[in-house]
C-alpha cells in the first residue's frame, strides 16, 4: 500500500470542511473591540531534519519523547533558508520537476521535517471546541497532537483545520507535525518559483460552541442602473447530530462607520431536516438594501456584516464579522463588465516572495506590493499561480485591486497528461472548491482561475462546471483550455472551458486580427505579457494602443511583479541568489528574476514605463493660437470624475521653465473629455524649441498615497526648435557644404544630413 502523500484521490484526512475566512468573536463586547480569541502558536517549534519519512523516530509525537537536541525552526518558515540545515536548499526550476520520478511517486530520499511544539491551553477555553489553523504547509503533512494521530493534509497554499476538541487537555499539550518535502503534489504544485519546504503561513488554535457558524457566503448584488444593492447571505452552522434546533442567526449590515443598516433574522427549524426538501443547518437570510456604494478598484467601497448565533434561549452564543462590497461583475458583447461599465484589466502577475523568507509573506510584503502597484496605475493582480494569505485578499479589498483568483494547480513538466487522467479528478476539483469556499466574500475577486499551463481534460470540466453552479456571480478564467503552450492555439474554442479568452504572450498584430475577424463573444484578457526579465517589458505603448482601440480587448497580466532573488553572500559582498546558486542538480538560471522590481521591491525602469502607459488620464493638443493653448483632456477612468485630482501646466522653452500656473478644478466625467484653454502669456519666440507639460497629482491624501503624488502627466509639444548650429571649427579631414536636404556633413567615408528636425 503506498502512503498518502502518492496517492492522488488522497487529498486530506481528518482536515474540517472548507470554509470562508472570518472574523469570530465570543461577545458583542469583544466584536466592537475587535479582540478575536485565538492562541498564536507562532514561534520556534523543535526540528529534526530526517533523509524520509519512514525514518522518524520511535516515539516522537509523545509529550514524553526527549527533543532538547533538535533544532530549532521558526514557524513560519521554511527549513530550506535555515543554514541549520545545509542538507536542503532553495531550488529554482521553471518546468522540470527537481526529482526524478513519474506522478504519482515521490523519490527515496524524501526530506521531511519533524515539528515538535509543547503549549499550554488557556484555561477558560475547557469545555469549548478547540480548532486549529494551519495556514500553509509545503508540501503535506501529517498531524499528531499529545501522541495521537489526527490528520493529514495536502496544497500547500490554503489553510487546514482540524478539530483538536478529543485530544487536548488542561494544561501542557503537544502537537507534532511530519512535514514531506515532496508529494504527489508537487506534480500538480509545479510552478515557475523556487521549490521550498516548511510551515509558510501562521498556525493558530481558537475556540467556538460546540453549536457554532460554520460557514457564511455573502453575495451582494449592485444594480448599475438604480444604484441599489441587495444581499443574500447563506449562514451554515457547525453542529452534532440536531444540536442546532431553535438555535437562531441574525445578519446585520452595518455601514463602514459602524451604522445599523438593514438585519434579517431566520431559525433552524424541523423542517430543516425534512427528506428530501430540508438542507441541514443552512440559513438563507437577504434583503433589499436600498442605494448603497457600489465597490471598485478606483472607489473600493466596503459595508460591515455580522452574523450573530443565538441559542434557543435567546443567549449569544458567537459573533462572527466580515467586509463586504456591493458590485457586479458579468461579461456581455465581448466585454467585462464590472458594475456596468467595461473595465480594462491593467494587470501583473505576482507570486509570494521575500528576498530573506522566500515563501514566507509578512504583512509587510502585501502592503508594500499593493501600494507599489496602486501608485504605478495598476489595478488588476492575477495571483499567480495559487491562492494567497486571506489577509492578501483583504487589503486587496480595502485598496481597491481587481484580483484574478487562481488555483493552487500547475503541472508544466506533465503538462497534458493529468488533466485527462480520472485517478487525480478529486484533487483538481478539491483545489478550486477549497479555494472559492475560503475566498468568496472578497469583493476584490471578480474571477476564478483554474490554474496554469496543465492542459485541459475532463478534471478541468469539473473544476469549471462545480464553479459555476456554486458561484455564478464570477466568470472563469483558464488559459490551458484556449491554447496547448503555443504548439496550438484554439482562442474561438471551448467555450465551457474558459468564459476569457486569455493566451499567453501573444503578438499585437495576433491581439488586432483577433478583435477586427473574430466573432467570440468572450473579452480577451491576456493572462501573460511582456515578459519583464532584465531590461524588458517592451511594446508596451503598442500593446495598449492596440487594447484601447480595439473593442473586446481588455488589457492583461505582466509577467511578473516581482525578482525573485534570494539574498546571499560571497567573499562579503551581497547579492541576488538565483538557480544554480545553491548548488542544485536541476534548475533554470536567472529565468527567475524577470519582474518589473527588484526582490526589495524598488522599480525597475521598466514599471516605470507600465506606469506611463496605463495613466488614466491623458491630453493632447487640439489648437495653439496667438499665447493661448487649446488642450482636450480625457478621463481614462471607469467611475471616478478627474475632481479629485489637482492639475498645474508649465511652459518650457528649450527645455527651461518659461511660466507655470495650475489648471482650474476639472470635474471631467469617466471616460468623458474637458477642453482647457492655456493662456501663454505672450507668443512663442521664433526658432525656440517649446513644449508643455501637464502634471495630474492626487488632490487628497489616500490609503495608498499622499496627497500630491504624480498619477499621470504629458508633454506636448507646442513648436519645434531650429537646426542645431554648426560650430566653426572643424577637426581635420571633416568637410561641411549645403546639400539639398540641409547641411551635409562628411568625414572618414561617412555622411551626416542635417534637416529642419535636427539629426
Amino acid at each position: 500500500m503506498h502512503p498518502l502523500w502518492e496517492n492522488p484521490e488522497v487529498t486530506g484526512a481528518g482536515r474540517l470542511p472548507a470554509r470562508a475566512h472570518f472574523a469570530r468573536y465570543p461577545s458583542l463586547t469583544a466584536l466592537e473591540a475587535g479582540e478575536e480569541e485565538r492562541l498564536s502558536l507562532n514561534g520556534d517549534w523543535a526540528f529534526l531534519r530526517l533523509a524520509a519519512p519512514h525514518l522518524a523516530p520511535s516515539g516522537w509525537t509523545d509529550a514524553s519523547f526527549d527533543d532538547r537536541e533538535w533544532l530549532k525552526m521558526a514557524v513560519p518558515g521554511l527549513w530550506t533558508l535555515s543554514p541549520e540545515v545545509p542538507e536542503d536548499q532553495p531550488i529554482y526550476a521553471n518546468v522540470r520537476m527537481p526529482f526524478r520520478a513519474e506522478p504519482p511517486r515521490t523519490p527515496a530520499e524524501n526530506p521531511t521535517g519533524c515539528y515538535r511544539l509543547q503549549f499550554q491551553l488557556p484555561e477558560a477555553w475547557q469545555g469549548r471546541r478547540l480548532a486549529l489553523f494551519l495556514g500553509g504547509v509545503e508540501s503535506c503533512f501529517e498531524l499528531h497532537c499529545n501522541g495521537a494521530w489526527v490528520g493529514f493534509s495536502k496544497d500547500s497554499r490554503l489553510p487546514a483545520e482540524f478539530d483538536l476538541s478529543p485530544w487536548l487537555r488542561a494544561g501542557e499539550n503537544l502537537l507534532a507535525l511530519k512535514v514531506m518535502r515532496w508529494s504527489d503534489s508537487s506534480y500538480v504544485e509545479n510552478q515557475d518559483h523556487w521549490w521550498h519546504a516548511g510551515i509558510l503561513r501562521d498556525v493558530y488554535l481558537y475556540p467556538t460552541p460546540k453549536t457554532h457558524i460554520r460557514d457564511i457566503h455573502a453575495m451582494p448584488d449592485f444594480c448599475p442602473q438604480t444604484g441599489a444593492g441587495s444581499l443574500e447571505v447563506a449562514v451554515r452552522l457547525g453542529e452534532t447530530n440536531r444540536s442546532a434546533l431553535d438555535h437562531s442567526v441574525e445578519v446585520q449590515l452595518l455601514s463602514a462607520k459602524g451604522r445599523l443598516l438593514k438585519t434579517a433574522r431566520g431559525e433552524v427549524a424541523k423542517a430543516s431536516y425534512q427528506p428530501v426538501t430540508g438542507k441541514g443547518p443552512r440559513l438563507a437570510l437577504g434583503f433589499k438594501a436600498g442605494k448603497v456604494a457600489p465597490w471598485s478598484a478606483e472607489a473600493p467601497h466596503l459595508y460591515q456584516l455580522r452574523v450573530l448565533l443565538r441559542e434557543p434561549s435567546g443567549q449569544l452564543l458567537e459573533a462572527a464579522a466580515l467586509q463586504i462590497g456591493f458590485r457586479r461583475v458579468e461579461i456581455r458583447d465581448r466585454q467585462l463588465l464590472v458594475n456596468g461599465a467595461p473595465t480594462l484589466i491593467k494587470g501583473v502577475n505576482r507570486h509570494d516572495h521575500s528576498p530573506t523568507l522566500g515563501r514566507v509573506m509578512e504583512e509587510e510584503h502585501f502592503r508594500l506590493d499593493i501600494i507599489a502597484m496602486k501608485r504605478h496605475n495598476i489595478n488588476a493582480v492575477r495571483t499567480s499561480h495559487y491562492p494567497n494569505d486571506s489577509r492578501f485578499y483583504e487589503l486587496c479589498d480595502q485598496l481597491g485591486l481587481y484580483v484574478f483568483d487562481e488555483a493552487n494547480l500547475e503541472a508544466h513538466h506533465h503538462y497534458a497528461q493529468l488533466g485527462g487522467d480520472p485517478f487525480w479528478a478529486g484533487q483538481f476539483l478539491a483545489r478550486a472548491v477549497r479555494m472559492v469556499e475560503r475566498d468568496k466574500n472578497h469583493p476584490c475577486v471578480i474571477v476564478w482561475s483554474l490554474g496554469n499551463e496543465t492542459g485541459f481534460g475532463p478534471n478541468q470540466s469539473a473544476m469549471a462546471a462545480w464553479l459555476r453552479e456554486y458561484d455564478p456571480s464570477r466568470p472563469i478564467h483558464n488559459e490551458n483550455a484556449i491554447c496547448e503552450q503555443r504548439v496550438r492555439d484554439m482562442w474561438e474554442e471551448n467555450l465551457h472551458g474558459t468564459d476569457i479568452v486569455c493566451p499567453m504572450y501573444p503578438s499585437v498584430q495576433q491581439l488586432i486580427d483577433h478583435a477586427r475577424g473574430s466573432q467570440d463573444p468572450r473579452p480577451l484578457i491576456m493572462c501573460e505579457y511582456a515578459h519583464a526579465m532584465g531590461n524588458s517589458g517592451g511594446n508596451l505603448k503598442e500593446y495598449w494602443e492596440a487594447i484601447e482601440a480595439w473593442h473586446g480587448l481588455q488589457g492583461g497580466f505582466v509577467w511578473e511583479w516581482l525578482d525573485h532573488g534570494l539574498m546571499a553572500e560571497a567573499q562579503g559582498q551581497a547579492y541576488w541568489a538565483y538557480g544554480g546558486d545553491f548548488g542544485e542538480d536541476v534548475h533554470d538560471l536567472n529565468f527567475v528574476c524577470d519582474g518589473l522590481c527588484w526582490p526589495d521591491r524598488q522599480p525597475h525602469s521598466s514599471l516605470l514605463e507600465y506606469k506611463k502607459v496605463l495613466e488614466p488620464v491623458a491630453a493632447r493638443l487640439v489648437a495653439l493660437e496667438a499665447g493661448r493653448a487649446q488642450v482636450e483632456v480625457q478621463n481614462k477612468h471607469d467611475f471616478l470624475t478627474l475632481a479629485g485630482y489637482a492639475g498645474a501646466w508649465q511652459l518650457l522653452i528649450d527645455g527651461r521653465e518659461a511660466r507655470a500656473s495650475r489648471l482650474p478644478r476639472l470635474a471631467t466625467k469617466a471616460g468623458g473629455t474637458e477642453a482647457l484653454a492655456i493662456n501663454l502669456g505672450a507668443a512663442l519666440p521664433q526658432g525656440a524649441e517649446a513644449s508643455l507639460v501637464l502634471e495630474f497629482r492626487l488632490r487628497e491624501a489616500c490609503g495608498w498615497a499622499e496627497a500630491g503624488h504624480l498619477v499621470a502627466w504629458a508633454q506636448l509639444q507646442l513648436q519645434a526648435g531650429q537646426p542645431p548650429r554648426l560650430a566653426k571649427r572643424r577637426a581635420p579631414g571633416l568637410r561641411l557644404r549645403e546639400g539639398e536636404g540641409g547641411m551635409e556633413m562628411q568625414a572618414g567615408g561617412h555622411r551626416l544630413l542635417f534637416d529642419g528636425e535636427g539629426l
